[in-house]
């Protein structure tokens, strides 16, 4: 079990050959000196020969002679590696399990309070609306009305991000060429980017075009972009934009962030967004999509949750690759339109969940 050979043990205190040394030393010495065994099974980790682990349990018993008195301990040892391997498995499924509940939980909250709060915003904003009407240009109160409904407008926005990310907005669904989504937005993009962001695009015309709401889209790209333009630092680098296509064989799994649909094999569009800034640590990419989780000073939380309730309700996946101080890489694929061809008419449906 250990790789050893009988001549290289015997005479060895077994001790030596366990990783808790100190500890099981202690333990073989009391139980000598007391003249018991524990009845129970007690695990511990041996090293073999070359340095690996061997997790086992062992159970001990007592060698006694005619009076009853303890000489010596025997000692049975078992490999307990594949159970171990099958506990961390349970263990990490468990976690997971309790990840996409608490982010369901917290989709569902979300979603309920951007209703009601985008009901009070509209009551808001219509009476503001008729306030204006009814305002003579160069009134005192103008002002104040027009900050007013610029604030409501911008609620209005967030609650859009909320429910998206829970999975209650309403889209346009029409068929979307995403390298013409993206040459259409080139100029906000490089406003976007300012002076020490570098924007490089790679657009692939023969990319198939996706089902969706092209005014969701263009908010998955603008945030992408934005945080890429934030890891800068306001130090000099480089974002690559990437629109290809993909095609997806049977078995694909989606990641972790978007196990609640399956992806059937197919063709589809997949956009990437890299940078080389300064990367997300361990941490935050565990928390990356949460609601509300930021690094930042003045952040919300909620762009690139907003990003993942948009991938999701289009049946897509996002996967993350990065690293402190390594650049970041989204990449995002979107199920192409199942009939291409098909004329581009909006539809308002519901997105789901």
């Amino acid at each position: 079990m250990l790789g050893y050979a009988a001549a290289d043990m015997v005479g060895r205190p077994i001790w030596e050959f366990i990783l808790q040394r100190e500890e099981a030393r202690q333990a073989v010495e009391r139980q000598l000196a007391s003249g018991t065994v524990p009845e129970a099974s007690l695990e511990w980790t041996f090293v073999r020969r070359g340095g690996s682990r061997l997790p086992a349990l062992v159970k001990s018993y007592a060698l006694l002679d005619a009076q009853g008195r303890m000489q010596g301990i025997r000692s049975a040892l078992q490999d307990i590696t594949e159970q171990k391997k099958s506990d961390a498995e349970r263990a990490r499924f468990a976690a997971r399990m309790s990840e996409i509940q608490k982010l369901e939980s917290i989709g569902l909250l979300a979603g309920g309070i951007a209703h009601d709060f985008n009901n009070l915003l509209m009551g808001i904003q219509g009476n503001v609306e008729l306030a204006l009407m009814k305002t003579p240009a160069g009134a005192t109160p103008l002002s104040n009305l027009q900050d007013i409904r610029a604030a409501c407008r911008r609620a209005s926005e967030l609650t859009a991000q909320l429910l998206a990310y829970a999975g209650k907005g309403k889209y346009m669904v029409q068929l979307v060429n995403l390298a013409e989504l993206i040459r259409g937005m080139l100029q906000l993009l490089k406003t976007l980017a300012g002076h020490h962001a570098g924007l490089q695009f790679d657009l692939e015309d023969g990319a198939p075009c996706v089902e969706a709401d092209a005014t969701q889209l263009r908010q998955v790209v603008m945030n992408l972009i934005t945080n890429s333009v934030e890891a800068m630092q306001q130090k000099q680098g480089a974002i690559r934009v990437a629109v290809r296509g993909l095609d997806i064989e049977p078995g694909y799994v989606p990641s972790r962030f978007c196990q609640n649909h399956t992806l059937p094999p197919g063709r589809y569009a997949e956009l990437t967004v890299q940078d080389n800034g300064c990367g997300i640590e361990p941490e935050g990419l565990q928390r990356l999509f949460e609601p509300f989780y930021t690094t930042k000073f003045m952040g919300r939380g909620l762009g690139l949750a907003a990003v993942l309730g948009i991938v999701r309700n289009h049946g897509g996946d996002i996967n993350v690759v990065s690293g402190a101080g390594q650049g970041t890489e989204f990449r995002i694929i979107l199920p192409g339109a199942a009939a291409a061809g098909r004329g581009a008419g909006e539809r308002p449906i519901p997105a789901s969940g």
